[in-house]
């Protein structure tokens, strides 16, 4: 599963976006933590997880939502090895608000 971040002050930090087919989506923020957060910091090369949030403040209103469910444990390699729902442009569902968007902090160091 590609990642990367978008929307943040530095590389260490924005909304979290996956590719899909030939764009990139956003993962819902509906019970986002750190463990998840944990991961994708790691996947990245960004060293650890400063904070996982749920926010629009990193833009990305009006992207589709393609992944939801995000459970981890913490010691994956890879947010696709995480426990998630179907990815998918089509049916994902992230209770909630609108701008429960998944975003980290990652701490490099």
């Amino acid at each position: 599963m590609k990642l990367r971040l978008v929307g943040g002050r530095t590389p260490e930090e924005g909304r979290v976006e996956v590719k899909f087919g030939e764009g990139w989506g956003l993962v819902c923020g509906d019970g986002w933590d750190m463990l998840a957060a944990l991961v994708v910091c790691r996947q990245l090369g960004l060293g650890y997880a400063q904070d996982a949030v749920q926010t629009d403040f990193f833009g990305g209103n009006g992207t589709h939502m393609v992944l939801s469910g995000v459970q981890c444990n913490g010691s994956e390699q890879d947010l696709s090895h995480c426990l998630h729902d179907r990815l998918g442009s089509d049916n994902v569902i992230c209770p909630g608000r609108t701008e429960n968007i998944a975003a980290v902090v990652c701490a490099s160091g």
